[in-house]
């Protein structure tokens, strides 16, 4: 869907073996990164960037979609399962059909509207920063709702902050990790 964007960028992360990923090397683009990158690294190609793609059907939190949210960048994106959908207004994203033609109608649009000022990239950044907030508050008051329903006296705050990095559970954190973290050995 991306073929028929000038200048793109592809920023790879790790793939799991059986899923039948595109050969991405097919794609016309100006990088694709060969190793896993920095996330300064990721950062420094996204800050010149115009347009962040989210283009899969389904998938999980889309980190992605954030971290360009959180370079100010516009998300274009087609309907998806998952949820990343959770992020986008009209203000920060164009939602359109998983198509060449639409995705390539999309990201011009996108930067139109960010040269015409009516998508702002300063505005895009605080939106975001202030959901993931107001989502994480939500996270915290349904967890300590859970504690409290099973006992459990751990500050939701405290089991938060040391078990996630980067905002996501670390896919070693075992069960026994957890009740270390919890106290509850």
């Amino acid at each position: 869907m991306a073929h028929g964007i000038n200048e793109l960028a592809i920023i790879r992360g790790p793939r799991i073996p059986g899923l039948g990923y595109e050969d991405l090397s097919r794609i016309p683009h100006s990088y694709l990164n060969e190793r896993q990158l920095r996330p300064r690294t990721v950062s420094k190609i996204l800050s010149a960037s115009r347009v962040g793609l989210a283009l899969s059907a389904a998938e999980g939190a889309c980190l992605a979609s954030s971290e360009y949210l959180l370079c100010g960048l516009p998300v274009v994106s087609t309907p998806s399962r998952g949820g990343r959908d959770i992020w986008y207004d009209q203000n920060n994203s164009v939602i359109c059909e998983p198509t060449e033609a639409s995705v390539g109608a999309a990201v011009r649009h996108a930067i139109a509207e960010l040269d015409a000022g009516r998508m702002d990239a300063h505005s895009i950044r605080r939106r975001h920063i202030e959901q993931a907030r107001e989502h994480r508050l939500r996270f915290l008051d349904v967890t300590r709702h859970a504690f409290a329903q099973v006992g459990v006296t751990a500050s939701p705050e405290v089991v938060f902050n040391a078990t996630l990095i980067n905002g996501l559970l670390p896919p070693y954190l075992s069960y026994k990790d957890v009740e270390r973290l919890l106290g509850e050995e």
